[in-house]
């Protein structure tokens, strides 16, 4: 029986305004696994859960295509140096899934139609009724408030044509992604780690209209039929993009129901991303007693500050699996240097040991987990910044014995506080790039003119300058101050 490691990776798509390069990226994570690797298991797989590139908003058809190819091609290079590394150039053990963000706008706008009022106002109940249907070609503008239909069937099965470049050029010919909806599945089967894993297609009628995640059944059946020559193994992994849960206001997420038939499937676990948090989820069989399925998100490697739930940073985990009990552990990797293009990585708060047979329970491991005591902390801190209570936000981390851990909380209630004089002091020993954009906007506030001088005259220009979002921080400063 085998014992290994997953890196799992999610929503690579990088910040327009807080970019992170592939040199520094890299060599963060590098930097990460090679100081931890007596914690888990020698890393044999490396999982990319969907949302390779940030995708464009051009409308033009070809100034699009244009941004979407340089995003994938330097998407690829993190990729292949990623691999080179870590799997020692073993393209064929990184697994990759489609996201939502992979999605190539103009084509799903081109194959649609706006239904005229005419044709709605003669069958306005049998539009409403065939866009509640399942692989409806009907679509709701809430912009336009009006229909859609899709008459292109070819051209929306465009969509993914880019990552469908980007995997078949990764593959080289070995594996191809395919434009049909019933065919995208791909089985990825580990003899030798008593594992298999099933990429899928979680964006299936995911468009510019449609936000929510689904499979194809058809291409689930026909994955069955694969895998059923296979045979089982001990771990069975599903791969897809979207989560599962969502709020009551919320649709861009995978009802759970398809997960049942990944149970009646016999996957025992299944590895996400796509809502930028890691969350661990154990799901019961509706049909048999014995078995259940665990799925796994991981947190958004790339995404900018302002695309990521309160209170979380960029993410990805590390999962230590043993196929004998089986059982695995998961090791949340969060970015601690906040606002900086240089990550340093560190604990994200699950250590457990998740069992897979009998009954799923979690132990925590005393020797080898994560605690997760800095995790309730902060879940009690971000509710209280949630409720705009900042000054018991502020004491909560005051009382804390590692209160440095919570700094950029402290730091965001004394903004929202406006408290500009706490706020200089708290951060006038500072050599962090964003708290550095702070101390001087807090400076400003309070009209210190000679201290924002002081300060400029020990900063160079050239240290900022790959950073767009300071310099341009810094031409308004510098017209501030009549420089």
């Amino acid at each position: 029986m085998a014992k290994y490691s997953i890196l799992h990776i999610s929503d690579l798509h990088r910040s327009h305004t807080q970019p992170l390069r592939n040199t520094q990226l890299l060599e963060s994570i590098f930097q990460d696994v090679e100081k931890n690797k007596n914690y888990f298991e020698e890393i044999k797989i490396i999982v990319v859960s969907g949302d390779l590139i940030q995708g464009s908003i051009e409308k033009d058809p070809i100034k699009a295509a244009k941004e979407t190819v340089e995003q994938y091609e330097e998407v690829f290079k993190f990729l292949e140096s990623l691999t080179n590394e870590v799997l020692n150039r073993k393209n064929g053990n990184l697994i990759l899934v489609p996201g939502n963000h992979d999605i190539f706008r103009p084509n799903s706008v081109a194959a649609m139609r706006k239904v005229t009022e005419e044709e709605v106002s003669k069958n306005s109940s049998d539009y409403i009724a065939e866009l509640r249907m399942v692989n409806s070609k009907i679509r709701w503008s809430w912009k336009d408030y009006t229909y859609y239909q899709i008459e292109d069937i070819p051209k929306y099965n465009k969509r993914l044509e880019y990552f469908k470049s980007l995997y078949d050029h990764w593959y080289s010919g070995e594996r191809s992604f395919s434009l049909n909806p019933e065919e995208q599945f791909d089985v990825f089967d580990y003899p030798e780690l008593d594992t298999t894993i099933i990429g899928l297609n979680s964006c299936y009628n995911n468009d510019h209209l449609l936000h929510c995640g689904e499979f194809c059944t058809d291409a689930l059946a026909s994955m069955n039929k694969t895998l059923r020559a296979i045979g089982l193994r001990p771990m069975r992994i599903g791969v897809w993009h979207h989560n599962t849960s969502g709020g009551p206001r919320e649709d861009n997420y995978l009802h759970s129901h398809y997960l049942q038939n990944l149970l009646n499937y016999d996957f025992n676990i299944g590895l996400h991303g796509h809502q930028h948090e890691t969350e661990l989820i154990n799901l019961n069989s509706k049909y048999s007693r014995n078995h259940k399925l665990v799925t796994v998100s991981a947190g958004s490697l790339c995404a900018g500050w302002n695309e990521l739930p309160l209170g979380q940073t960029r993410q990805f985990n590390i999962i230590e699996i043993d196929s004998e009990v089986p059982k695995f552990r998961l090791f949340v990797r969060k970015h601690l240097t906040l606002y900086t293009d240089l990550p340093i990585w560190g604990c994200g708060g699950i250590g457990n040991e998740v069992k897979l047979a009998d009954d799923v329970k979690f132990e925590l491991n005393e020797g080898r987990a994560i605690r997760n005591i800095e995790n309730e902390i902060s879940n009690k801190i971000i509710d209280l910044v949630g409720q705009k209570m900042h000054l018991h936000a502020i004491e909560l981390i005051d009382s804390q014995p590692d209160a440095e851990t919570y700094r950029s909380f402290k730091i965001k209630c004394l903004r929202e506080l406006k408290d500009n004089m706490k706020l200089s002091e708290y951060l006038k020993d500072t050599s962090k790039d964003d708290e550095l954009l702070y101390l001087i906007e807090s400076l400003r506030e309070l009209n210190n003119r000679p201290k924002v001088i002081e300060i400029w005259s020990q900063v160079k220009l050239n240290r900022f300058k790959d950073n767009k979002l300071i310099l341009q921080e810094i031409e308004k400063f510098t017209k501030w101050l009549g420089l």
